[in-house]
């Protein structure tokens, strides 16, 4: 009896200690203050931003070639959101789904969809892994004019 309380003590506790950290990426950790989070970005020199409020974005005029792009999303003031695109190539996105399979296991969702738009067609591959503290979606599209990869991750 006395164990099974142990265990189930050791449980919550590493469990409370996961929640409370979620997702720790490019050194942004969820539940940092906005003040933090922009601090770190304001240094990336970014050739614009859009503050909104509870969304911030980042990002570079030529979005296309360079794929300096990067959302952030706050909620009371602290990070629950981080969202970037990184150069798009399958090789790229194969490296990163690898990561995140190794650090998450498993894919809880994998599709991949097509829609027709007037300047033609858009193919997606999007990914998803689910965690107690977070949960990272990655998409691969390619566009009529161009291909975009990018990763997100969510405070749970």
């Amino acid at each position: 009896m006395k164990n099974s309380i142990l265990i189930i003590i050791t449980l919550t506790l590493l469990l409370g200690t996961s929640t409370a950290q979620g997702f720790d990426v490019d050194g942004l950790k969820s539940g940092m203050k906005k003040e933090a989070v922009m601090a770190i970005f304001s240094r990336l020199n970014f050739e614009n931003v859009l503050d909104k409020g509870d969304q911030v974005q980042f990002y570079d005029l030529n979005v296309k070639e360079n794929n300096r792009y990067a959302v952030l999303t706050f909620k009371n003031n602290k990070l629950v959101g981080y969202s970037k695109n990184l150069r798009p190539s399958m090789s790229n996105y194969i490296r990163v789904f690898k990561e995140l399979s190794e650090e998450y296991g498993r894919s809880v969702k994998c599709e991949s969809t097509s829609e027709t738009i007037s300047v033609g067609e858009i193919e997606e591959l999007h990914c998803t892994w689910i965690s107690p503290i977070d949960e990272v979606s990655i998409i691969y599209s390619i566009l009529p004019s161009s291909d975009q990869l990018s990763v997100s991750y969510t405070a749970r």
